[in-house]
């Protein structure tokens, strides 16, 4: 094709998809120590009852620690990092069985935390997820469902069905993103300074959409990077095509206006 768009984790498109030679290495190690967000450890609770019987509500509770240091809410400790706690089934009642709930809880995680997660290397050199590894795992979140019957609701852990895990390692294996970050390059001072950030590649016409085209990750920026990356190749192969979605995107026409005059 005449372009192509990236929307993977940059470092691993530039690192296997990519012919070697084709960006420099300068550039991929300038993406590889470049601060990023950590990835996650994740606990999927399946309640007997509905959650709402619990006290969680449609709100987002994050559980912190009040005078620690800053850097301790995020050292994948289950004991004082900070927890995310939401519902998704006291929004969508399809998420669940009727009279059932479900629970998430999220802590942010390194990758290479805990001797990487009690993995073991096998004979080609890769991380192995054997029984040390899922004994671990399922150890670090009985400590955090432990934490919340504590500081939440002590009938918590009374009411689990049962929960299933993502670690650091099980977000790389289903996305591959770089050490498994959940959102890519990290806003700040050190990243804007590197130029981390960009729509272009050193190829011609290789761009770049998704997370990693702009600081800052998330939905609303992937979202935005995926138009902006159209805009740029209609700049190019249609300038009345471009001028018209500029005109949308900026609050200038509406939809239906849009509609009549593609």
């Amino acid at each position: 094709s005449k372009y192509v768009v990236i929307a993977s984790d940059l470092i691993s498109a530039y690192r296997n998809l990519l012919l070697k030679g084709f960006i420099s290495e300068k550039q991929i190690q300038k993406l590889e120590n470049s601060k990023q967000y950590k990835s996650a450890f994740t606990v999927a609770v399946a309640l007997d009852c509905p959650a709402e019987e619990l006290g969680f509500g449609e709100e987002l509770i994050l559980l912190f620690k009040n005078n620690i240091e800053r850097s301790l809410h995020e050292d994948s400790n289950p004991d004082h990092s900070k927890l995310s706690i939401v519902s998704p089934s006291v929004r969508d009642k399809s998420v669940c069985p009727k009279g059932k709930g479900m629970v998430s809880i999220y802590m942010a995680a390194d990758i290479d935390k805990y001797d990487y997660w009690k993995t073991e290397l096998d004979s080609n050199g890769k991380r192995h997820r054997g029984k040390p590894y899922k004994e671990f795992k399922n150890s670090i979140a009985r400590k955090i469902i432990e934490r919340i019957d504590r500081e939440v609701n002590s009938a918590f852990s009374k009411h689990i069905l049962f929960f299933e895990v993502a670690t650091p390692f099980t977000y790389y294996r289903y996305t591959y993103n770089f050490q498994g970050t959940i959102m890519g390059p990290r806003p700040g001072k050190e990243n804007m300074q590197n130029k981390i950030a960009s729509y272009f590649t050193e190829v011609e016409n290789v761009l770049v959409g998704g997370q990693w085209a702009e600081l800052g990750g998330g939905i609303p920026t992937t979202s935005r990077a995926a138009l902006n990356s159209a805009l740029i190749i209609l700049k190019k192969e249609n300038k009345r095509y471009f001028k018209h979605l500029s005109n949308y995107v900026d609050g200038k026409i509406s939809l239906t206006k849009l509609e009549k005059l593609l």
